[in-house]
């Protein structure tokens, strides 16, 4: 019995596949070679696009990322330098308080009383001369004594001669105006920075006001299409959408309040979503890949969206992978090309 019920599985098996089956082997497996290669293509195509997407944002994010750290880093230099200018102002006016301090003191002194006393001073040093080898106790005394004072008129006329040198001030003047000048470089070293800083600072600020306002425009175009779409989905059943600059949707208008997208059902949300991408998509002009997009959604919204897709596979290259193929009327494709990936990969 069992043999005779797989013959009749048999027959009935050839019955389906044609009095012709074998003939049509080889077209099969052409067929079947041919879809394993559109299913590379299609794969290798998302493995690009995505590539691409990845890439552009990181170049963006580098983009902004630099710009960002090295406004920080002048922003920190620049304060570096604020505080080194006012710490060498600091020690300016220290020094212009010494030095006028000096300048009064020295202005109490007489100048030509100074001069004075210090020539007598040198004229008055003895020249020393070697004593007698047979000189008695009382000499050498005297001797010692002129060696002391010698040396006391020595470091006067020393002392004199400091005083006289810092009569006019210049040491400190000096340094005064090495302090002065190392104020204006580091002014100037400042003021290039902030040139920098500001450059750095409008770059940056350029380029998220740009991007805002590409993301504001792009949403203001797709917001009617979206709309539309979402409209025809649920029956008008929700009034406006609310996108954000960023292309996110952050709400919705039902009965004249604004609602979160939390109080939509997984389903509506999925199709909001795929709707938008399609908007997106058409308005870029790139090619959109949808992988089970709507596995929470009824089968009446499906096709729906599935015509959605049809519409706009006129117009940009639409991927669809699903398990659920009956869902999306394939038969309805027309000229579309659909790939049964179970029968490749098995």
């Amino acid at each position: 019995e069992a043999f005779a019920a797989l013959e009749a599985d048999l027959a009935e098996r050839a019955k389906a596949l044609g009095p012709n089956w074998e003939a049509d082997l080889p077209t099969l497996e052409t067929q079947r070679t041919e879809a394993r290669a559109a299913l590379q293509q299609v794969l290798a195509a998302r493995a690009a696009l995505e590539g691409q997407r990845s890439e552009a944002l990181d170049a963006a994010q580098r983009a902004v990322d630099q710009a960002a750290q090295a406004l920080a880093a002048l922003t920190q230099r620049r304060v570096q330098l604020q505080e080194s200018a006012v710490a060498l102002r600091d020690r300016v006016a220290r020094l212009e308080g010494q030095l006028e301090s000096q300048r009064q003191h020295l202005g109490l002194l007489d100048r030509a009383s100074i001069v004075a006393t210090h020539h007598s001073a040198q004229q008055a040093l003895p020249t020393p001369t070697p004593p007698p080898v047979d000189e008695d106790d009382d000499d050498a005394l005297q001797r010692e004594r002129l060696v002391q004072e010698l040396a006391r008129i020595s470091t006067r006329n020393t002392e004199l001669a400091v005083l006289l040198q810092q009569s006019d001030g210049r040491s400190l003047a000096d340094a005064r105006d090495e302090a002065q000048l190392e104020v204006e470089e580091f002014e100037t070293q400042s003021d290039d920075l902030e040139l920098d800083y500001e450059a750095w600072k409008l770059l940056r600020d350029t380029l998220l006001e740009t991007e805002s306002q590409a993301a504001d425009h792009l949403g203001r175009a797709l917001a009617p299409a979206i709309g539309e779409r979402f409209d025809s989905l649920t029956q008008a059943r929700y009034g406006a959408l609310q996108l954000g600059q960023g292309l996110d949707a952050q709400g919705i208008f039902k009965e004249g309040e604004s609602r979160g997208l939390d109080e939509l059902s997984i389903g509506t949300r999925e199709q909001l979503a795929t709707v938008m991408r399609i908007a997106l998509a058409e308005r870029l002009k790139s090619v959109l890949m949808l992988d089970d997009q709507l596995v929470q959604s009824d089968v009446s919204r499906t096709r729906m969206i599935g015509e959605m897709l049809r519409n706009a596979a006129e117009t940009i290259q639409v991927i669809v992978l699903t398990c659920r193929p009956e869902d999306y009327e394939v038969e309805k494709a027309g000229p579309l090309h659909a790939v049964d990936l179970a029968a490749v990969i098995s």
